[in-house]
């Protein structure tokens, strides 16, 4: 990641143009990435937006749980990712660590009835979106 001037240049710049062979769209990065968020996480996010697409990027759901660890009650774990198959993935994080317990606290996108739900067992997401690993990427950088 740059040092901070840089990173101070990329959150400077409003948007950009997306690259495809079919159409141009200008992108503002307000729109999408919160001023609230530390200068290095919209930098990170405005590079892996301004990447070009591959036929390597998979459709998928965002969610974010609430990682509550029983050694320390008091402190608030957020897990950030994305997946293909969102009640699996609760099951996986659940089963993985006894001394943990995973509480799905939202994912994207919602299902548009409205009938949104964060039960395991009764989740119905949306359609999957593009480029949905990209924000775990941005995450993880």
């Amino acid at each position: 990641m740059p040092g901070h001037h840089h990173v101070n240049k990329l959150i400077a710049v409003p948007g950009f143009n997306t690259r495809t062979s079919k159409a141009s769209q200008y992108v503002n990065f307000e729109d999408w990435i919160p001023s609230y968020l530390h200068p290095k996480t919209q930098a990170r996010l405005r590079v892996e937006m301004e990447k070009t697409g591959s036929p390597s990027d998979v459709a998928g759901y965002i969610y974010v749980f609430e990682i509550k660890d029983l050694a320390e009650p008091d402190i608030i774990k957020l897990k950030v990712g994305y997946t293909k198959n969102l009640e699996r993935r609760l099951f996986q994080w659940n089963r993985q660590c006894g001394s943990q317990q995973h509480v799905l606290r939202g994912y994207y996108p919602e299902p548009e009835a409205g009938d949104a739900t964060l039960l395991p067992g009764m989740l119905r997401p949306g359609v999957m979106v593009p480029w949905s690993h990209r924000l775990e990427s941005a995450h993880r950088a």
